[in-house]
Parts: C-alpha cells; sequence; structure tokens
C-alpha cells in the first residue's frame, strides 16, 4: 500500500500547487486502484497497483499516438507529461545480464523432467521476476538456456 498512499499524497501536492494535468492524471488513476479494490473486495497489494499503473502508461501511450496521428500535439504533450510521471512510480527494470543471472539460478533449481516443458518453466519463474523484467525478454532468455541445455 506505500505506492497508493505515495500516489495519494502526490495528488495533496498537486491540487496544492494547482497542477491540472497531474491532478486530472493522479485522480484517474486512484480512481482505478479503487475500483479494482472494489472488483476483489480487499486492498491491493504493490504488484497489483504496479499492474495498475502500467496499465495507465498503456493507455497514454495509446492516445499519445493517436493525438499525434489526429495532428493534435497539445494532446500528445500532455499524454507525453503523463507518461514520464508515470513511469517514477514504477519498479526499476533489471539489466541483461542481471535477468539471465537470476534465469540461471532458477533453472538450476527446477528438475530435469520439468525443464522440457517450456510453459512450466515460465510460470516458476515468472512469479519471482514479475514487475522487473518484461515476460518477453524472459521468455527469450529461457529458451536460450533450454536450447543450450539439449546440446
Amino acid at each position: 500500500m506505500f505506492l497508493a498512499s505515495l500516489l495519494r499524497s502526490d495528488l495533496i501536492l498537486a491540487l496544492k500547487n494547482k497542477r491540472t494535468n497531474r491532478t486530472e492524471l493522479l485522480r484517474c488513476l486512484l480512481s482505478r486502484i479503487k475500483n479494482k479494490e472494489i472488483d476483489l473486495k480487499r486492498p491491493l497489494e504493490e504488484g497489483e497497483v504496479v499492474l495498475v499503473i502500467k496499465q495507465e502508461l498503456k493507455q497514454r501511450y495509446e492516445s499519445q499516438a493517436d493525438a499525434n496521428q489526429a495532428g493534435r500535439l497539445d494532446l500528445a504533450k500532455k499524454d507525453e507529461e503523463s507518461i514520464e510521471y508515470l513511469q517514477n512510480f514504477l519498479p526499476k527494470m533489471m539489466s541483461g545480464p542481471d535477468t539471465k543471472q537470476e534465469i540461471k539460478d532458477e533453472l538450476a533449481k527446477i528438475s530435469e523432467v520439468d525443464k522440457q516443458n517450456f510453459g512450466l518453466v515460465m510460470s516458476k519463474i515468472m512469479p519471482k521476476l514479475k514487475n522487473r523484467v518484461e515476460a518477453g525478454e524472459v521468455a527469450k532468455f529461457v529458451r536460450e538456456f533450454l536450447s543450450l541445455e539439449e546440446k
């Protein structure tokens, strides 16, 4: 809940400083978080709040692309500012060598039978790397390591 409380305090600061774009963004984001909590009937965990932020980021990227395509540079600039601001709340992504090492360590813990099944390997590795590495990158490294082990 640290992230949600940080967003709430940033909303208060944005209101005090009369930053309308940021106020609008934070209200929208906090309402999405609240709606998700109501749907789940429990407070969200940090990882779930990060997923809501990622969804909002994805929506802002799409909005920015549409605004650019329509020639509305003012809206595109507003979305760009929102994107930059929201990215501050996401956890730092792991770099390639760190990711490879962590995947290697996790693969060492998995039995030989499980290594034959790519989906099973991914299901065991992804929860440990969630929100720190893109799933596509993990899949690429897992395929690479599994193909190296077969040789």
